[in-house]
């Protein structure tokens, strides 16, 4: 990965963060652009965050402001408690989210959005824009959600690299984890990964492998976190795991999620595959953005989530969706699918001129203007209000509008081609939810005892794994940086000081995903030179005369030093999730994984002798 492509999916995102709190005050501890004075005043940070200038007009009726902090005496804003936390995760999965996993991110979604914030230094701001509505002089926050970062994506990533590297952190571009490298004494514990990496001096182009100069290595470590994404990027594995149409969709955010270190932690470590495997987070997504990356400066405005206000038609005008249903956060990362599941793949969304005038600048800003046909819109003597289910709805349709069913009869008339942008897939690989370490499933004891004493049918693979003799020139890491102080040929020490050449891992299988395979539930096995040919792959596919034990022989094991967070974690997300909570995700597990490496990494002098 480049250097411009830092921040994987964040960049691309609204920096939305889902968590629970006691109300306004709690927020307002860590926010930047809330005031207890009668009047705001105009911010530097909140200019960045809308993009207006100052002079520029703020407020328009039923909108939300744009460049000026806001009196916290004039801003509605319920609690979100962990109750309406769980409550949100089980009604938008139907039940099938993990449940110690979503009880792990609930209860500590607010103390790391302030772990965040002060050792972090993430500048939260209660977002306005996108997740509050103007009614009468007051701000009307709904949908469960009010923190993003100021910058959005942006400024989160480009934030959380500057505190990285104020921490004397080095991080490695270029580089491409190709395996995993397990202790050849246990089978709890990682000692490394194989890297192919490109010295930055011969990457000219963003996103592009310079073949020529690859280098491959296998870096040592006494702890290793899986943080890789998913496999969105890959058009092969999404018509695999999510369904032929998916190859058309467009992928929102970096190419690099293809999938490879999913498949790297199956085959060499065994990493046990669960969750969704079918499913996704995919949205309305702007018709003519690019197909096979994101766009790093327009990123998350391809977005078109203001369908809640109008409808959505395919090609043949019909409407297969009803877009009132719920809250747009609560919807929108499942009518991506059902967009793409439409005659082309894509859809129109429309509006009238009651409505226009709510939509977001950033999302909605020179489209064309077309007539359509009305919809009968049953008020009820109810009055229309975004910022909740209102209950004007639809009388009478085949597929009724359950909110906001207002009818489109005022012009201007406007009309937008959508398609389905996908963002990040739901299956993954298994972690204690406490900690974040990964979790495989072995043989009981009976068999991998004899493996480990010597004995029974695989005792003869005994040796390490050694490199093939076509092997790629190896380097040490230090030259991945040029400002290493490291030693440039360390010295082999301790007790595998014998080996001269680093451990080798097989190279990576496209097969990735569940798998009844005697490969994938089995303890890895440290082959001979003669069983590692240059020419070979290791698949997750049962192999003819393969049995794969049943679950009453096996038994489930939790590395000692491997951990997973972010988008790579399986089991969380079962064909939606409740807005903002993919960010928060990756920062309660990524945080769990960070501390857990750097418990295992100071006991590393024990793995030595053991």
């Amino acid at each position: 990965m480049h250097e411009e492509w830092a921040g994987g999916n964040s960049y691309f995102t609204a920096g939305a963060y889902r968590t629970c709190h006691g109300g306004l005050d709690d927020l307002a501890e860590v926010v930047s652009n809330v005031t207890g004075e009668e009047n705001g005043h105009q911010t530097e940070s909140s200019q960045e965050e809308t993009g207006v200038k100052k002079g520029e007009e703020p407020l328009k009726d039923g909108k939300t402001p744009s460049n000026d902090t806001v009196p916290i005496s004039l801003i509605d804003l319920e609690p979100y408690t962990s109750s309406d936390f769980h409550a949100d995760m089980q009604r938008v999965t139907s039940g099938r989210c993990d449940p110690a996993l979503t009880t792990t991110l609930v209860d500590s979604s607010w103390e790391t959005v302030k772990w965040l914030h002060d050792v972090g230094k993430v500048d939260f701001q209660l977002s306005f824009r996108r997740q509050a509505y103007r009614v009468g002089e007051r701000y009307k926050f709904w949908g469960g959600l009010a923190l993003t970062v100021n910058g959005g994506g942006k400024g989160l990533v480009a934030g959380l690299l500057r505190r990285v590297k104020e921490a004397g952190v080095h991080v490695y571009y270029n580089a491409k984890c190709t395996g995993l490298v397990m202790a050849p004494d246990k089978n709890t514990r990682v000692v490394g990964a194989r890297v192919e990496y490109t010295p930055a001096s011969s990457a000219e182009l963003i996103g592009e492998v310079d073949t020529k100069n690859i280098i491959e290595t296998v870096v040592r470590s006494n702890a290793t976190v899986l943080c890789a994404g998913g496999f969105e990027a890959s058009s092969s594995l999404r018509s695999k795991h999510l369904g032929t149409g998916w190859a058309s969709a467009h992928v929102r955010g970096t190419p690099f999620n293809d999938g490879s270190v999913l498949s790297v932690s199956q085959r060499d470590c065994g990493a046990l595959p669960v969750g969704d495997w079918t499913g996704c987070h995919a949205v309305a997504w702007d018709a003519d953005a690019p197909w096979e990356r994101g766009d790093r400066e327009v990123t998350n405005e391809f977005t078109k989530s203001g369908y809640p206000l109008g409808v959505m038609v395919n090609i043949r005008g019909e409407r297969f969706v009803d877009e009132g249903v719920d809250l747009r956060n609560y919807t929108y990362a499942k009518f991506g699918r059902a967009i793409l599941e439409q005659e082309g793949g894509e859809c129109f969304q429309i509006w009238d001129g009651k409505t226009t005038p709510l939509l977001r600048d950033e999302e909605y800003r020179v489209e064309r203007a077309i007539d359509i046909a009305d919809q009968n819109g049953e008020h009820k003597g109810k009055a229309f209000d975004p910022s909740i289910r209102d209950g004007i709805c639809t009388s009478g349709l085949p597929l009724p509008k359950s909110n906001w069913a207002l009818k489109l009869d005022t012009p201007p008339f406007v009309a937008v081609k959508v398609g389905s942008g996908i963002t990040f897939t739901f299956g993954g690989i298994k972690v204690d939810p406490e900690t974040a370490t990964v979790i495989r499933r072995v043989k009981r004891a009976t068999d991998t005892e004899k493996i480990s004493q010597g004995r029974g049918p695989f005792a003869h693979r005994s040796n390490p794994l050694r490199p093939p003799t076509s092997a790629k020139h190896i380097e040490p890491i230090d030259s991945l940086h040029a400002d290493s102080s490291a030693e440039q040929n360390p010295q082999p020490r301790g007790k595998f000081a014998h080996r001269s050449k680093p451990l080798q891992s097989p190279p990576p299988s496209t097969q990735i995903g569940p798998s009844n395979s005697f490969n994938s539930i089995s303890p890895p096995l440290l082959l001979q030179d003669q069983d590692y040919r240059a020419e070979s792959t290791l698949t997750l596919a049962p192999s003819e005369g393969d049995k794969a034990p049943s679950a009453t022989e096996c038994q489930e094991v939790k590395f000692k030093n491997l951990f997973c967070a972010g988008e790579m974690l399986g089991g969380l997300f079962w064909g939606n999730y409740p807005g903002g909570s993919g960010l928060t995700s990756g920062a309660v597990w990524g945080r769990k994984a960070g501390r857990g490496a750097v418990k295992a990494a100071s006991t590393s002098s024990q793995f030595q002798q053991g």
